[in-house]
């Protein structure tokens, strides 16, 4: 008797292409520190980089407020 053929490879799954950008790099600067390109693409698939408009007020008191000792400037901290 022969033996049966091989069976043949499983097919791999598709991969997915890479992301364009890694929204979690350099997030903690993303406003000075991504392009243009990687803010607009951050924004609309994970919604980081996303520009706001400036608040009405001199300051925005509940933007960083978890973080206020240490990254609020002197006039917000006098102000809020």
């Amino acid at each position: 008797p022969t033996p049966p053929p091989p069976t043949p490879p499983k097919p791999k799954p598709p991969t997915q292409p890479p992301l364009p950008y890694d929204c979690g790099a350099g997030v903690a600067n993303w406003e000075a520190g991504w392009s243009d390109a990687k803010k607009a693409w951050c924004c609309a698939h994970g919604g980081q980089g996303c520009t706001t408009p400036k608040p009405t007020q001199p300051y925005d008191c509940n933007a960083g407020f978890s973080n206020w000792q240490a990254g609020w400037a002197d006039g917000k901290k006098e102000r809020c």
